[in-house]
């Protein structure tokens, strides 16, 4: 969030790096929280 305020106009590589960032940060939420559920729903 601090690099979105500090460079109003980021780079593409920085927006492409981030948004890869994201993407990876919520795939691996995502992973975790099914593995979280699975003995729960077993």
């Amino acid at each position: 969030m601090t690099l979105l305020v500090v460079l109003p106009t980021p780079p593409f590589w920085l927006m492409t790096a981030i948004d890869r960032m994201m993407a990876m940060l919520l795939s691996y939420k995502w992973l975790v929280s099914c593995v979280w559920m699975d003995p729960i729903q077993i």
